[in-house]
Formats: C-alpha cells, structure tokens, sequence
C-alpha cells in the first residue's frame, strides 16, 4: 500500500509523510493491521529485500495487532529488525515472542515525567547554564516556512561536519521538507541578534513528545543555546499537557556518566526506560546463504549481512 493512499489520522513518527522522508534509504510499506511503517529494502548483489523500522524508532497503533503484519510481511522479506518505542503498549515477553531470533536491551533512553513532583529539580550546572544562556538569546516558536528550512539546514550542515553523520541519520533536504510537513513536529529556535543560532525538532504523539534533533551554529555553542532551548521546551510542553519527554540515549551502547551527551540528557531527566532492538528472520535459509556469502565469522550485528553499512 502506498504512502499516498493512506488516510492522514496520525501524528509524528506514525505519520506515513515521516516514513516517506526516508525513502532514499527503502520503500515506505504500511503495516495495516497495527497501523505502523517499516521500510523495505533490497538486499545489494540479490534478488531478494529485507525490512528495517523507521529511523530512529519503529512505533506502530495496535501492538496487539502487530503479529498479523509480520506474518504477511515474512511472505515478502528475509528479515526484519527494528529499535522499539519505549512507549509502546507491550511487555517484554510479547516482544520476545514476536522477534524470537533478537531481543534485547539496546540502549537506555532518558525521559521527563512531567506529571512528577521533582521535575523541575535540574542539575545545577544546566540550571546556571540556562540562566546564562537566557541572558544573551531570546527563544521562539519556529513556524513552518522556507526559512526555518533553511535555518535548519545551514544548522544541520554544520552539525553533520562536526560529529562526521553519515548514513540514514544524515538526512536530505529533502527529507527535512516533508518530516517540517509531518502533523505534531514542534520546533523552537534561539536567536541572537535575530540571527538563528540553534533549533530543537520534537515530535508530539498523544501525550509524549519525542525530542527529534538538535543543531547550532558556532555562537550557539558559544552562548550554551542548548540549555536554553531545553529549558524553553520542557516547560513549554509541561503547560500543554504532555505527560513524558523522550530525550533518547546518549551517543554510545551504555551510559556513560562521561560521555558528553549523556551528562547533558541525565542532567534534565528523572526518569529512564530500556529501548529495545529486535530482529526475525523469515526465511532462514537466504540467511544463512546471506550471511555465509558476507562473513563466516560470528558478529552482534543483525542482519549480519548489512554490518557496517550506515558507518
């Protein structure tokens, strides 16, 4: 089913426009019976395709349907592996049972519960940084319009050169245009001078919003438009009746109190939840032929086949 014959009734990741901005990395396919998108692509050298989850988190309506859509989707593919929403309606041992070949804890993703009592209780450095921050730039509300795209992306290019993003992460501009069109994206800008230093992109579905991406400029950094912007943001979706914040993880595969965005993502939370990543195989002996044919040697990666191809 096609991205365009899709009734328009979701919001952020579950919007069909979110999975069409990354058809440069597979063929957006509606799961019908969860109401959830997963990108098919084909394998290199072959005949044959396999399934990966949106980036950067696979979500879907009805996880108690979503049994129905794999089954219909192992017809099609050799393999599928996805990160989960860790707002998901599931448990642990339902996910096992749908992704018997893969399950595990992936990575640990920082949340703001905006319904505690002791949400406002921020570390003291992001607190002072904050204040700091807030007397050099004024934060706003960034509308939709060709500017904020091109604000957005001057911001991104230099973010992309300074951490060396590549792969599915490093989107097109033309995958920005349609996820600023996706219903529920909220995003906030710092200005200096009236000059746009930084931006933050959430998405909002139901009563969560997902922190999306962050970018700056040079003056940005400077003037610590981060602390601000966070700031702004979390009250802000506090006085709109969100429930949760997800922060997402920090750069690495655990927490690392030394890592530096794992100290500026802890320092605003007070809540976490485990993120899982899951794999099935469908067709077990194109696997193996698959597998066999790029490595004899044992890896973690799965599908083993695509080891390294977003590095």
């Amino acid at each position: 089913m096609s991205v365009d014959s899709i009734e328009i009734n979701s919001f952020g990741y579950l919007h069909p426009e979110y999975a069409a901005s990354l058809r440069e990395f597979g063929e957006p396919v509606h799961l019908p019976w969860s109401d959830g998108w997963v990108l098919k692509r084909p394998i290199p050298g072959t005949k044959m395709y396999d399934a990966m989850g949106c980036y950067p988190l696979f979500t879907c309506r009805y996880w108690d349907r979503l049994a129905e859509d794999l089954h219909k989707l192992g017809q099609e593919v050799v393999a599928f592996s996805a990160v989960i929403d860790p707002f998901g309606s599931y448990d642990t041992k339902s996910l096992a049972l749908l992704f018997p070949d893969v399950c595990k804890v992936f990575k640990m993703h920082y949340l703001v519960d905006l319904k505690a009592v002791d949400v406002f209780n921020f570390s003291k450095h992001h607190q002072r940084n904050a204040r700091y921050a807030f007397k050099h730039l004024s934060i706003k509300e960034v509308e939709n319009s060709e500017k904020a795209l091109n604000d957005w992306q001057r911001l991104y290019d230099i973010l992309k050169i300074r951490h060396n993003i590549r792969g599915i992460s490093a989107f097109s501009r033309n995958a920005f245009q349609k996820q600023f069109a996706v219903p529920g994206l909220m995003a906030f800008k710092a200005l200096y001078q009236e000059q746009v230093v930084g931006m933050l992109l959430w998405y909002v579905q139901g009563t969560h919003a997902y922190y999306h991406l962050g970018a700056y400029d040079e003056t940005g950094y400077t003037l610590k438009a981060s602390f601000a912007l966070f700031r702004y943001a979390i009250d802000y979706f506090s006085a709109e009746g969100i429930h949760c914040l997800n922060l997402g993880a920090g750069s690495g595969l655990t927490v690392d109190p030394s890592n530096g965005l794992d100290r500026f993502k802890s320092g605003w939370s007070n809540a976490s939840r485990p993120v899982y990543f899951v794999g099935r195989i469908f067709d077990a002996k194109s696997y193996l032929t698959l597998t066999n044919e790029v490595s004899s040697k044992k890896n973690e990666f799965f599908p083993s086949y695509r080891r390294g191809e977003f590095t």
